[in-house]
């Protein structure tokens, strides 16, 4: 449970980040961080699927678990929100 919690936080602050006028509730799988986990998310962490920290490809926000390369695990935090709005 706190790794899940850890994660959150971590997306959320991402998203913040990047888009500052963001509101404060993030979906995680939400790549763009436009209130929906969708298929925009999807072809998102798909361009950015294998890539690692400083690949050409690197996207931060596709990170979803933070670990610092883009991989199953992601598609998995995303596939298990996928079609869900805020």
């Amino acid at each position: 449970m706190r790794i899940f919690l850890f994660l959150y936080i971590l997306i959320i602050i991402g998203c913040v980040q990047q888009y500052p006028t963001t509101p404060n509730i993030i979906l995680p799988g939400d790549i763009n961080c436009d209130g929906k986990a969708d298929h925009i998310d999807l072809e998102l962490l798909s361009d950015a699927f294998g890539a690692v920290l400083g690949a050409s490809n690197w996207n931060p926000n596709a990170d979803l678990d933070n670990n610092g390369r883009i991989d199953g695990i992601d598609l998995i935090i995303l596939s298990r929100n996928f079609g869900k709005t805020i």
